[in-house]
């Protein structure tokens, strides 16, 4: 019993505190299972709040996935002749349609659902936490929202799309603004028009009331240095409502100059391009926002600017299309859907190719020469194997000849070897053993070649005799040929007719007595008359040991 009080001593402030924290952690702890309520502008379907609201549940379903109900309305209360009258039928139809209903974050998408939330949230929903986005910086500065109240700005840089708009157009003097006649469209026309007007040296040709055949017809006329600017356009100067989006196109079609926009929806539809923020983005942007409303975070005091940011971005074909230089965009644009050259397209189909017919054109030659040198190694041995025959024949012939026939045998064999060779004349020469002089002994020659002495004094030609006494073959092309030291035998034999000459002694001589001459006097070379590559002068001194001339 006495520890009774020491025990209550113990309790009693763990007690006390969790009685004064409980309801603060309660208040402040993430709901099970979240309700989150989209009021969006406009029709249902609009373009514009549709990608917002995309942007809103791909975050929060990411987030808390099942555990969460996200609920939509559209708020539509400019277009009707008394505004306070439509917002409140609304107001009565969400108090039905929600009265039993808590949502623990509502989230208010561009400034016509802002408005109505600031009216009707302390009456429908009273101290549910909103979160306000798509609402330029520049619209609510100033503001002090009410309590609960989380506004993400945004900033429409409507002055980057017409800077840039300038840029590829240097020359540009008028602005021609197209967009929608309803009354919350006017706030995008005006930052346009500010916009104009902030650059300077610009005129705007205003093109918003108009209905919009009208209005095609006009941006189809439009004057030179003239650019178009798509701005929203939801209802035309009669009324009719439309989704903006479904005419970008047509005015792109129409226009006759080119057309930019701040929006990026409409980016691949026609236009140019601009300094565009996606609206997906700031759905994003308000999502996070309202899943740490949901985990318990309290609201901002002030507008705070979202994280959702204009970019340049560009559509390279309708850059192509209206032959704009894109080196003068900004150094941080965006260009896309570019249409690829065909090197770009199909440069690996064409350098593959072209590698495949490099090989196969590297190979073709490679086996055109080889089969070149094949035939003419071939033609080679075929004339030399002729050439062997003959001199084989014409041995077994002087072999085999009697005494009297043998001068004719000598001339038979001297001209079946000139004509093989293709020569003119073939001699043989024999040496007094006592005198310098040569007389002819046997020769055979052409009808037509010229007639030559039948003596030869070798002293006139100290260089042959040397030679040709050393046992040596002369072998020449041209007096020219000759060394210095034969300078006697080239003035002689510049005179004389002979373009090719062969000679050289008879082993069969001793004393070099017999010399064996062959004469060309058509050419350098001797063309075997069998076929075969022409033989040169100079190749006789390469004939194996058994040719006639040794």
């Amino acid at each position: 019993m006495r520890s009774t009080p020491r025990r209550l001593a113990w309790w009693l402030p763990p007690l006390f505190l969790g009685v004064l924290l409980g309801p603060a952690s309660a208040a402040y702890a993430a709901p099970e299972q979240a309700s989150v309520l989209i009021l969006l502008p406009g029709q249902p379907g609009l373009p514009a709040a549709s990608a917002i609201a995309s942007g809103i549940r791909a975050v929060l379903l990411t987030e808390w996935s099942f555990r969460v109900t996200i609920e939509m309305e559209h708020v539509d209360v400019a277009r009707f002749a008394s505004p306070e009258v439509e917002a409140r039928r609304l107001r009565a139809l969400y108090g039905a349609k929600y009265g039993k209903q808590r949502f623990d974050v509502i989230v208010a998408a561009l400034p016509e659902p802002f408005q109505f939330a600031l009216r009707a949230r302390d009456e429908l929903w009273p101290e549910t936490p909103v979160v306000v986005c798509g609402v330029d910086e520049r619209s609510v500065q100033g503001l002090k929202p009410p309590p609960g109240f989380a506004v993400h700005t945004i900033r429409f840089d409507m002055e980057g799309t017409v800077r840039a708009a300038l840029a590829l157009l240097p020359d540009t003097r008028h602005v021609a603004l197209v967009g929608g006649a309803s009354q919350p469209e006017q706030v995008y026309h005006d930052l346009i028009r500010r916009a104009v007007w902030a650059v300077g040296g610009l005129d705007v040709i205003d093109l918003t009331q108009l209905p919009f055949a009208e209005a095609l017809a006009r941006v189809s006329g439009l004057p030179e240095r003239t650019v178009v600017v798509q701005s929203s356009y939801q209802v035309d100067g009669v009324g009719r409502r439309f989704y903006g989006i479904d005419l970008v196109p047509h005015v792109s079609k129409a226009a006759n100059r080119p057309v930019f926009t701040p929006l990026g929806l409409a980016l691949g539809r026609g236009v140019v391009g601009g300094s565009i923020i996606e609206f997906e983005d700031i759905g994003r942007d308000a999502g996070m926002l309202a899943s740490r409303l949901l985990r318990g975070e309290s609201a901002p005091p002030e507008p705070v600017p979202g994280s959702a940011r204009s970019m340049p971005r560009f559509d390279g074909r309708q850059l192509a299309r209206w032959h704009l230089d894109q080196r003068r965009l900004p150094a941080d644009s965006q260009i896309l859907f570019r249409e690829p050259s065909l090197w770009q397209e199909y440069q690996w189909h064409v350098i593959s190719a072209s590698g495949l017919i490099a090989a196969q054109a590297t190979l073709i030659v490679a086996l055109l020469v080889q089969r070149r040198r094949r035939r003419e190694a071939q033609a080679v041995l075929a004339a030399r194997l002729r050439f062997e025959a003959l001199v084989s024949e014409v041995i077994t012939a002087c072999a085999t000849a009697t005494l009297a026939q043998l001068d004719e045998q000598i001339r038979d064999c001297l001209g079946r070897i000139a004509t093989l060779l293709g020569l003119d004349r073939a001699a043989l020469w024999q040496r007094h053993q006592d005198t310098p002089v040569l007389s002819v002994t046997h020769l055979w020659q052409t009808q037509d070649a010229s007639v030559r002495p039948a003596a030869l004094d070798l002293q006139v030609f100290p260089y042959f005799r040397e030679r040709t006494g050393a046992g040596d073959i002369v072998c020449f092309t041209s007096p020219a040929e000759l060394p210095l030291q034969a300078s006697r035998c080239r003035r002689r034999g510049s005179a004389r007719p002979s373009r090719g000459r062969v000679s050289g002694p008879s082993p069969r001589s001793r004393c070099s007595l017999v010399t064996a001459c062959w004469d060309c006097s058509r050419s350098s070379a001797f063309v075997p008359s069998g076929g075969g590559p022409p033989i040169s002068c100079r190749d006789y001194e390469r004939w194996p040991s058994r040719s006639p001339l040794r």
